[in-house]
């Protein structure tokens, strides 16, 4: 039966069955072979990706790193609910459910090779002497450190480089920081090496 156990001879659990297919004999007989998933791979099997990520993936590992940094921005809105007023807050932030944000963390450290991502970001920022308290020449440096700002200066959204070339830890960006200042963005999600899921 699919999805049934697969037992040893003592009764344990060493798999799950998968397939029984039918070996035909000739002269209408045939034998069973049937199939199933070794306990352990079953068990050590990365969860599948949830659906509202598909497009997220499909862009990564496309390395359209411009329109997965658009998309992300895009789910993490639609997971705290805030999709109308397009920028999170920082409450939005500090309550982000870490499966969330550990999906989307994994998401493109898998696709970038490990140099995009929140929790490379946060590792940036933690590194330059970043905390929960706003330090507006720690943002900047991380700022410089990341390819956000040049010769002092913020760049434009369109003039980042959305490509592995990119300084460690550019993306993803959550550009709605030119609406509402977002110095949340690092120091305010909960730290993705460390949250539970």
């Amino acid at each position: 039966m699919s999805g049934g156990p697969i037992l040893d001879e003592n009764g344990k659990l060493v798999g799950i069955h998968g397939l029984t297919y039918s070996q035909s004999l000739g002269d209408g007989r045939g034998t069973p072979e049937e199939y199933g998933i070794p306990l352990q791979t079953f068990l050590n099997a990365p969860p599948p990706t949830p659906s509202r990520y598909t497009k997220l993936e499909a862009l990564l590992k496309a390395q359209d790193f411009q329109e997965a940094d658009l998309e992300t921005d895009k789910v993490m809105l639609a997971v705290a609910n805030r999709q109308s007023e397009g920028w999170l807050r920082v409450e939005d932030a500090e309550n982000f459910p870490c499966q969330e944000l550990r999906t989307i963390d994994n998401l493109w450290l898998k696709y970038s090779q490990g140099k995009f991502g929140i929790s490379v970001q946060q590792e940036i920022y933690k590194n330059l002497g970043g905390t929960k308290q706003f330090d507006v020449n720690v943002w900047r440096s991380f700022g410089d450190r990341v390819g956000w700002r040049k010769q002092g200066s913020w760049l434009d959204y369109k003039d980042l480089n959305f490509s592995l070339s990119a300084p460690t830890g550019q993306l993803p960006g959550d550009w709605s920081w030119y609406r509402v200042p977002a110095w949340y963005r690092v120091p305010d999600f909960p730290p993705v090496k460390t949250c539970r899921v």
